[in-house]
């Protein structure tokens, strides 16, 4: 007989089944949740769609503060010609012509000039003729000179020698003491009169070098005016400074122009520069050295700025970028640019992108499930694109960074 297994089963009770505990857990949680968000969806006081909002989620990145600017590009050489007195003008290039330095661009007729010229160059003449007059009647006065002290030197020696011999008479008694007396006295004379001519000489000789030497100096100046003519002359003859293209004639062809006149422009091919127009409020920031971007067109090319004006023109100031490799492209001169110089580099900075929510100033609407809360925040830097945040968001939360004045400072925004 073959037994079955009835004797070794042992009947239990069962275990109370925990499913409806999980699900009555599940059932209070979600409860809860609910309550929470019928609490904060009756507590948003106005709710937007979503579509009228922008958004943007706050990051930890290195933080570019940079400015934006437009400008032009000038040459870095381009000097201006101008007329040195009053004529006509008549270029020899049209604009655009390539140009070599010392070649002639233009000339200006100047009547008046030419004429002025030749007026002092005949009063130079003449004061020449007068020096070379003063240089022979002073030749002639040394002479008469010359003449008087050597009549007075042979008329000392013949006192010298009457008065030796009235000596030897008066010591035999042949003359009388008069006579002697006589021939002191006409020594005495001699040597005054010869002493005197002496000196009449010197001083004359003297006076005569004066006068030449005066008028010496007056034909100098006379040259210098007459070349100082003849320079101004020769400046109506307008060459190239350097070598490059002719640019725009600043008047017309075979026009009067006064003295002074901007003629034309001589632009330098070998290197640009761009001349930016920068706001004021920023002024303090800029300093030589800094990187920047040069947009010219569709093409981006480095640079570098160069200088900043000290002065104020129209609430911007002009500062001088140089391109690093501006001498391989296309560039002309006056082409508009817009220009990006970087200000400042910081490394692991909490940021979000920029908006109108930055007039509100203080505070920020963080959005999470549906929810725009109003949070108090601390701004920092700015770039062009970026906001720093110093305090009140942590990376990874999500703001409105859309207009803010329709949410009328409620506390919670809902979000539909």
């Amino acid at each position: 007989m073959i037994r079955d297994t009835s004797a070794q089963d042992t009947a239990r009770t069962p275990a109370p089944s925990r499913r409806p505990l999980k699900w009555a857990a599940a059932a209070g949680l979600a409860a809860v949740l609910a309550a929470a968000l019928a609490w904060l969806w009756t507590s948003a006081g106005v709710s937007v769609a979503r579509e009228d909002i922008r958004t943007a989620v706050v990051v930890r990145d290195t933080l570019v503060r940079d400015i934006n600017a437009t400008g032009r590009v000038v040459a870095t050489n381009a000097p201006t010609l101008y007329s040195s007195a009053a004529g006509t003008v008549k270029f020899l290039k049209r604009p655009g012509e390539a140009v070599a330095q010392g070649e002639i661009l233009a000339t200006v007729h100047s009547p008046e000039l030419a004429n002025r010229l030749q007026q002092e160059e005949a009063d130079l003449q003449s004061a020449n003729i007068e020096l070379e007059r003063m240089r022979l009647q002073g030749r002639e006065q040394k002479l008469g000179l010359k003449k008087n002290l050597d009549m007075a030197n042979v008329a000392l020696t013949a006192a010298r020698r009457e008065f030796k011999r009235a000596q030897s008479s008066y010591q035999l008694g042949v003359i009388s003491t008069f006579d002697y007396a006589k021939a002191r006295d006409d020594l005495a004379t001699a040597k005054l009169e010869q002493a005197n001519a002496v000196q009449a000489e010197t001083i004359n000789a003297d006076m005569i070098e004066f006068e030449y030497q005066t008028r010496e100096v007056s034909v100098q100046r006379q040259l210098l005016v007459v070349e100082d003519f003849r320079r101004r002359l020769q400046q109506l003859t307008l060459r190239a400074p350097v070598d490059g293209m002719m640019g725009n004639w600043l008047v017309d062809q075979d026009s009067n122009v006064a003295a002074s006149d901007a003629l034309l422009i001589v632009v330098d091919l070998s290197a640009y520069e761009g001349e930016l127009d920068i706001s004021e409020s920023y002024a303090d920031e800029l300093a030589p050295g800094m990187q920047v971007e040069v947009r010219l067109g569709a093409i981006t090319i480095a640079a570098e700025l160069r200088s900043v004006s000290p002065e104020v023109i129209g609430g911007s100031v002009k500062a001088r970028v140089q391109f690093e490799d501006g001498g391989e492209l296309n560039i002309r001169q006056n082409q508009r640019i817009a220009a990006r110089i970087f200000l400042e580099h910081r490394s692991d900075v909490v940021q979000v992108s920029r908006g109108p929510f930055l007039r509100a100033g203080s505070f920020a609407y963080v959005v999470r499930n549906g929810i725009a809360e109003r949070r108090p925040i601390t701004l920092g830097s700015r770039s062009v694109d970026k906001v720093e945040i110093l305090s009140g968001l942590s990376a990874g939360e999500v703001i409105v960074t859309s207009a803010v004045d329709k949410f009328k400072d409620h506390q919670f925004i809902q979000i539909n």
